[in-house]
């Protein structure tokens, strides 16, 4: 049956982070890398389609999360087809900054270049969503002092999970400050939610 299934993979090291009865099995440590392999085709075509969003020019906030990497690999296909240009991206995700500052040191753009400039918020890193966060005070402060862009053109914001009657939620308070940065601040925000959430 299931749960002895269930068990023999617990016994080979397989399920550390699960729990399970004979009712339910779930996530009891978050982890990034569980996340990012869930409905990995599904979040490729969110990317894609919200990567369709950006225009050149433009002052771009994303978030962290699977599905907000998906359109940070569409945004760095297009930035290697020089089909979007001049674009600024603020960011508190680890493999969001990783992978459009690893497609601009492929592409060979100079510090004096304005293909893409990327700035990543200052703070600590989380290891189990690979984001930084801070305070809101302190992001506050990084506003007032122009460290952070006071307007964004469009963000895009990843969630735990949408609720009907509340909206977007998160399973830690920590990441609210910057979600609700990029929410307040930006003119146009998507909300990138897969269909397990």
């Amino acid at each position: 049956d299931i749960l002895d299934i269930l068990s023999r993979m617990r016994k080979q090291s397989l399920l550390n982070g699960y729990q399970f009865d004979s009712q339910s099995i779930y996530m009891a440590v978050e982890r990034y890398s569980n996340k990012s392999d869930l409905y990995s085709s599904l979040k490729e075509r969110i990317g894609l389609a919200a990567s369709l969003k950006v225009s050149s020019g433009s002052v771009i906030g994303i978030d962290g999360g699977s599905t907000t990497l998906e359109l940070a690999k569409a945004i760095s296909h297009q930035l290697e087809a020089r089909s979007i240009f001049d674009i600024e991206i603020f960011t508190n995700s680890v493999p969001v900054l990783t992978e459009i500052s690893g497609t601009l040191s492929k592409m060979e753009v100079s510090d004096k270049d304005t293909i893409c400039r990327l700035h990543v918020l200052a703070g600590w890193c989380r290891p189990k969503s690979l984001t930084i966060s801070c305070e809101e005070q302190k992001l506050e402060s990084m506003i007032f002092g122009g460290i952070v862009p006071d307007r964004l053109d469009i963000s895009f914001v990843g969630a735990d999970g949408f609720f009907d009657d509340v909206g977007i939620g998160m399973t830690n308070r920590i990441e609210v400050p910057f979600k609700k940065y990029l929410i307040d601040r930006s003119q146009e925000t998507f909300v990138l939610l897969d269909s397990s959430k």
